[in-house]
């Protein structure tokens, strides 16, 4: 196949979603967390063995003197780490969340918004504010998802995080249905997740001690495949015909004019310099508009494919044929 046939046969390619532009954002946060945890952990191991050396980095470290010194202090910087790694991963997850309902295109009602974007307010004797485990519920249950296990280790991991940002006098409390959940699937996480033992994990939970590596790994790959199953999910129920694929192309053109018109820009002006431009320009313009919006020409789409047309009729529209489709003036 020479280079002619390779473009010809990428152009023929069509556009679908695989991750919601939420999903790639959090990836790009946590991605590679365990090999990055695992790094340090080496590189403290190495320092706990009498090595290390500060010289080439330009940072004021003083090697311990002693064996016994040395130890120390890499067991209290892997403890400091691993404490790190668990609030990062708790707010990235939180985030995600959030950006995943305010996407423009996909179908998440109101009161699901609601309760994940925290507008839903409860009562102490409610129950207080929603947890993160209990915003990724209210998603599951309206994506049909069941979940329980990856919930639950879910809200272990958020509650050991506001353990480890916050006061240690705060409470150490997981809920008994949930930590009933985990328990009960202690055989399938030993066995999964390479002999974690989730028993020894709510306990050390419990007496407000800091988290081991194989505790924050384990519970954010938990939180992870979780994750990845309501992006999924989300993409299949929003965007699983090539009527609903239309519509969310058109709300990622459309949210794009808007968001322009917000800064600098008018739409007034937008359209009318799409007006001037070429109708190859036009087409390579909306493209790029629906990539960034999270579409791709992935070989294992979650979604249905976009019409080969679509990008091309609306490249011809007018000025005011745009307009009105897209809702913007």
């Amino acid at each position: 196949m020479d280079a002619q046939q390779r473009h010809a046969k990428r152009s023929r390619k069509q556009l679908s979603f695989s991750k919601t532009s939420a999903l790639r954002r959090f990836l790009q946060r946590i991605g590679k967390s365990t090999f990055r945890l695992h790094t340090i952990c080496v590189g403290l191991e190495c320092i706990a063995s009498g090595g290390g050396h500060q010289a080439a980095l330009h940072l004021s470290w003083v090697k311990p003197k002693s064996g016994t010194k040395a130890r120390q202090v890499a067991d209290a910087a892997r403890e400091f780490a691993c404490q790190a790694a668990l609030v990062l991963a708790s707010d990235k997850i939180d985030a995600y969340f959030k950006d995943l309902v305010e996407e423009p295109w996909l179908l998440f009602p109101s009161n699901v918004g609601d309760v994940v974007l925290r507008k839903t307010t409860r009562s102490k004797r409610e129950g207080g504010a929603h947890s993160v485990a209990e915003r990724a519920e209210a998603i599951c249950k309206h994506l049909g998802l069941t979940e329980q296990l990856s919930v639950a280790a879910l809200d272990l991991l958020s509650k050991w995080r506001n353990l480890a940002a916050h006061s240690t006098n705060g409470e150490a409390i997981i809920d008994a249905d949930r930590a009933k959940i985990l328990r009960g699937a202690s055989e399938q996480l030993a066995r999964d997740y390479h002999g974690f033992d989730i028993e020894r994990a709510i306990a050390i939970f419990l007496s407000k001690k800091p988290p081991t590596a194989d505790h924050v790994v384990t519970l954010v790959a938990l939180a992870v495949r979780l994750v990845r199953k309501i992006d999924i999910a989300a993409i299949a129920y929003s965007a699983g015909s090539a009527e609903k694929m239309m519509a969310a192309a058109d709300k990622i053109v459309g949210r794009h004019f808007l968001d322009r018109a917000r800064s600098k820009h008018s739409i007034r002006g937008e359209l009318d310099k799409l007006a001037k431009v070429s109708p190859v320009y036009r087409r390579n313009m909306l493209k790029e508009i629906l990539v960034h919006g999270g579409l791709s020409d992935s070989q294992r789409p979650a979604s249905a494919v976009l019409d080969s047309a679509y990008i091309g009729e609306v490249a011809m529209l007018s000025p005011e044929e745009f307009a009105d489709r897209f809702l913007v003036r």
